[in-house]
């Protein structure tokens, strides 16, 4: 248990210190950078699946309570609280900030510096989701198995199986494969 605790925190060390800097594709020496994040995110996280890929400077603390799947990636300048589960196949575009807590905030009279934190609250994303550049996932939402979450969107409640959502908040706009029964039809 002991050596798990160690392994676990030189490996954040190295992660944050050198890993997460190194380049990524199509940069010389990008695809070296990929597996030496997700080496080292296999020693991080509580779970980590097989071929996921870690984008440059991804932050995700102390990775405690991270659970990712296989061939799913964290993007580019993502920030990932604790407690977030990533299904298998979820593609994340840069800069994706997934929140499981957030400030109190409910009495006037004490400054909300004073106020302290809500209870934790996970987040799940299922597999085969795609989550958009410059999204915002806030704390206890689930995005079903097959959902699209469209660039720049404020994901304030749960997301159905294959929805596409999109705006601030984030709204259902169709259903993933509508297009094509349409076509079809």
């Amino acid at each position: 248990m002991q050596v798990r605790g160690f392994m676990k925190k030189a490996c954040t060390l190295m992660y944050y210190g050198v890993a997460a800097k190194l380049p990524q594709p199509p940069l010389p020496g990008g695809r070296l950078g990929n597996r030496f994040r997700a080496f080292l995110a296999k020693v991080i996280f509580l779970k980590c699946g097989r071929q996921v890929v870690v984008r440059k400077n991804a932050y995700f603390g102390s990775g405690s309570g991270i659970e990712i799947g296989d061939y799913s990636e964290i993007g580019l300048d993502a920030y990932l609280n604790r407690d977030v589960t990533l299904g298998s196949h979820v593609l994340m575009g840069q800069r994706v900030t997934i929140l499981t807590t957030n400030h109190e905030f409910e009495d006037p009279n004490v400054p909300i510096h004073h106020q302290g934190s809500r209870e934790r609250k996970p987040v799940h994303i299922g597999s085969d989701v795609w989550i958009g550049a410059n999204c915002i996932i806030l704390p206890g939402v689930t995005i079903g198995d097959g959902a699209v979450i469209g660039a720049g969107s404020v994901v304030t409640r749960c997301v159905a199986p294959l929805a596409v959502v999109a705006g601030n908040p984030a709204r259902v706009i169709r259903q993933r494969g509508s297009k094509l029964l349409a076509s079809r039809g």
